[in-house]
Formats: C-alpha cells, sequence, structure tokens
C-alpha cells in the first residue's frame, strides 16, 4: 500500500496550460527537480522493501532504511507545495486580470 501510494502520484503528466491545471494540482511533477526528488524516494523506499521480506506496511515501517525514506520524502514535498502554489497564484492572478 505504501508504495502504490508514493510511486503513483510521479506517473500521470498533467497539461502545463494553466486553463486544464487547476483539476491537476497536487497530483503530478511539474518540473525535473520534483521528478529527480521523486526518483530519489522511489531508490529509498525500494532500498526498505528489500529489507521487509513480507513486503507488508507494518515490516517496511520498521525495516532499516525507512528513516532514509522519510528524510528523501520531505525535499520533494517541500518542492511540491511550492510548486502548486505557485500554481494557485498564477491561476488567481490569471482570474483577477480577466476581471473587469
Amino acid at each position: 500500500m505504501i508504495n502504490t501510494v508514493l510511486r503513483t502520484r510521479h506517473q500521470s503528466s498533467p497539461p502545463r496550460t494553466y486553463q486544464a491545471t487547476e483539476r491537476y494540482l497536487g497530483i503530478g511533477p511539474r518540473s525535473e527537480e520534483e521528478a529527480l526528488f521523486l526518483r530519489e524516494l522511489d531508490h529509498a523506499l525500494t532500498a526498505a522493501e528489500a529489507r521487509a521480506p513480507s513486503g507488508s506496511d507494518e515490516e517496511i515501517l520498521r525495516a532499516e532504511g525507512w528513516a532514509e525514506v522519510v528524510a528523501v520524502a520531505g525535499r520533494p514535498t517541500q518542492v511540491m507545495v511550492a510548486n502548486d502554489l505557485g500554481e494557485i497564484l498564477a491561476l488567481h492572478e490569471a482570474r483577477g486580470a480577466a476581471e473587469p
């Protein structure tokens, strides 16, 4: 379950236009930096899973290497939040400019 949730986010490719972007906020990577961090997260998660023979969430959370997963997860999260906020601001400004 853990690996499915984390890996699903970076598989989608949202459109780059502001008109269609609003519905994709928070779904997929918006930049190469986000994609790079997500690949690092995938590697850390794969290493933790390798140390959890049964593959259960409970075992993965206790596995050596889980602390690295948590540490690595913070990097893309910060970048994604900043990028999402930038998108929201651009949408807000575009709507404000369109109003008379």
